[in-house]
């Protein structure tokens, strides 16, 4: 027990780490809605804000070095070095999946992880294509994990898979949304002019 309590102190860190980088994107989307005269208080968009600032933490999580946004937050705070260093290209991989010996807090969130993205996607597309959201989850892993080979992390085929099946745990609720509430998911999925 107390070491999910440890994994989960991590976790509620590193999303405070990234808050700053969500709303900054959150701003952004507004920002570029409004210009473009569309409707910030519609289903529509408050879904493509969500999913902008969804992607923004994905990224911001995902694709920089380790202990990036703990360094920056610490040297705006301080004015001075953290004393954290960075190693970049790594190239360390795990290529073989063992995530079932294992399954403890990290491959947990690794599923979690996806969810939102298997959820949200479908109520960006007018066609329903569970296959396309599952091939789109699939893919941004596939990218994001080979992109961590160049900025200090590893690629893990437990990742991948883990995140391709979050993204399929994601389709299934958005499945059961739109069983339950059809008209809030049309309203999401209609088309802004």
């Amino acid at each position: 027990m107390s070491r999910l309590l440890i994994s989960l102190e991590y976790y509620m860190g590193e999303i405070l780490d990234l808050l700053p980088v969500v709303v900054l994107a959150g701003i952004l989307c507004v920002v570029i809605r409004w210009k473009q005269g569309k409707r910030l208080a519609s289903a529509r968009g408050m879904t493509v804000l969500l999913f902008t600032c969804y992607m923004a933490g994905l990224l911001a999580l995902t694709a920089v070095p380790n202990n990036l946004w703990k360094h920056l937050w610490y040297v705006l705070r301080y004015r001075q070095p953290s004393g954290i260093t960075f190693r970049l290209f790594a190239f360390e991989h795990q290529l073989i999946p063992d995530f079932w010996t294992h399954f403890g807090p990290e491959k947990l969130a690794n599923l979690l992880l996806y969810v939102p993205f298997g959820c949200i996607v479908p109520l960006l597309r007018k066609r329903e294509g569970g296959g396309a959201v599952l091939a789109m989850g699939f893919m941004l892993s596939i990218g994001v994990e080979t992109l961590q080979l160049f900025v200090g992390r590893s690629l893990d085929a437990n990742d991948i898979i883990l995140n391709a099946a979050g993204t399929a745990v994601g389709y299934g609720v958005f499945l059961l949304l739109r069983a339950l509430f059809p008209a809030v998911v049309a309203r999401c999925r209609k088309r802004e002019l």
